[in-house]
C-alpha cells in the first residue's frame, strides 16, 4: 500500500467555481446510481439504525446526492420510512436541491461543516465517500462532533489507497464521456466541457487520484476511532458490486450497565 499523501481536490477549494463543483459531484452521483458501489453496505447500515433505535440520517458532505436516492430506494423495499437530512460545506444548485427536495430527501439550505454540525441536526450521522477529504486532525474533529452530541456515526469509503485504486482513477474520464449523456439536470455547459473541450474528464480524474491516494485503510480507520473508547467501534469491508471494495468505521455509544 502506498503512503497516504494528501493531494488537493478541486471540488474541495474555495476558489472552484459553484458550476463546475455542481458537474462533478452530479457527475459522482450519477455514477452511484449506476453502479450502486454501496448497496453492499446498506443491510449494515439498517441493522445499526434498528440497533440504535433511529430512523433518522443526517448525511455530512452529501454533494448532490452521492448514493443517497439509491438508499432511500433500499429502505423503502424493507418497508421503512427513513428521513434524510443532507448537509455540505457547499451545497449544491437550487435545481438539484429542487429534485431531491421532490424526492422526500431534505437538503440543509446553509453551509454546514462537518467537523461543526448544529447539536439541534438530530440523527445518525453518515459520510459517504468523503472522509478521506479530511486530514487524520480533522477526521477526529468530525467523529469528535458525533460523540460529543451523542449520535451514531458511519462513514464508508469506495476508494482505495492501491494500484488497483489507481486504475480505477484512470480509466475515470472514459466513464465520464459514457455517462455524461445521462447525467440530469441536463446542462449544456457539462456537455461543452465534456466533449469539446475536455475540462470536466481531466478534472473528474485529477479528483479521482487524489481521492484514491488519501484513502485510509482499515487500520487507519481504526486509530482514528482510537481516541473515543466510550463508543463502540467496528471497522471492515465489504464486497460492492463495483471494482473496489467498501470499507467502513461504524460507531455507536455503549449503552450505560
Amino acid at each position: 500500500m502506498f503512503p497516504r499523501i494528501n493531494l488537493p481536490e478541486i471540488e474541495d477549494q474555495q476558489w472552484c467555481p459553484h458550476w463546475i463543483r455542481n458537474c462533478l459531484t452530479e457527475y459522482l452521483e450519477g455514477l452511484f446510481r449506476v453502479f450502486k458501489p454501496y448497496k453492499s453496505i446498506y443491510p449494515k447500515l439498517h441493522a445499526t439504525l434498528e440497533r440504535v433505535d433511529t430512523l433518522q440520517i443526517i448525511d455530512l458532505c452529501s454533494g448532490s446526492g452521492g448514493p443517497i436516492r439509491d438508499l432511500q430506494s433500499y429502505f423503502s423495499k424493507q418497508k421503512k420510512q427513513v428521513s434524510l437530512m443532507l448537509t455540505d460545506q457547499y451545497p449544491p444548485s437550487a435545481s438539484r436541491i429542487a429534485l431531491l427536495n421532490s424526492l422526500k430527501i431534505d437538503y440543509f439550505p446553509t453551509q454546514i461543516d462537518a467537523r461543526k454540525v448544529p447539536s439541534d441536526l438530530v440523527g445518525f450521522r453518515t459520510i459517504f465517500t468523503a472522509l478521506h477529504h479530511f486530514r487524520q486532525a480533522e477526521a477526529k474533529e468530525l467523529i469528535a462532533s458525533a460523540v460529543r452530541d451523542g449520535h451514531g456515526f458511519a462513514a464508508f469509503e469506495v476508494t482505495e489507497r492501491s494500484l488497483r485504486g489507481l486504475l480505477v482513477a484512470l480509466v475515470t474520464p472514459i466513464l465520464v464521456i459514457i455517462i455524461t449523456p445521462f447525467l440530469r439536470p441536463f446542462r449544456k455547459s457539462r456537455m461543452f466541457f465534456t466533449y469539446i473541450v475536455p475540462l470536466l474528464p481531466l478534472l473528474i480524474a485529477w479528483d479521482g487520484l487524489a481521492s484514491m491516494l488519501k484513502s485510509y485503510s482499515r487500520q487507519e480507520l481504526l486509530e482514528l476511532s482510537a481516541e473515543f473508547p466510550q463508543w463502540h467501534w467496528e471497522v471492515g469491508s465489504t464486497q460492492s458490486g463495483a471494482l473496489l471494495p467498501v470499507k467502513y468505521l461504524i460507531g455507536t455509544r455503549v449503552a450505560p450497565l
